[in-house]
């Protein structure tokens, strides 16, 4: 969804605010993935994973390993 002046929506704003900072978080490692989801506003780490993959094309598990 794109809102009224071409701009993305407020959710697609706050996702992206979101898998940015998750993505730097697990870049850390020292943080577990729920501990991330649970930083980010996700209470479902299942959820979260199924974001961050369709967001980032990798799991959350393959950045905290890398």
């Amino acid at each position: 969804p794109v809102g009224l002046f071409g701009e993305p929506s407020a959710v697609e704003y706050l996702t992206k605010i979101r898998m940015e900072k998750a993505y730097s978080l697990l870049q850390e490692g020292n943080l577990t993935v729920k501990t991330v989801a649970e930083l980010t506003g996700y209470q479902e780490p299942g959820y979260f994973t199924r974001v961050f993959r369709r967001y980032h094309g990798v799991t959350p598990s393959s950045v905290l390993e890398s």
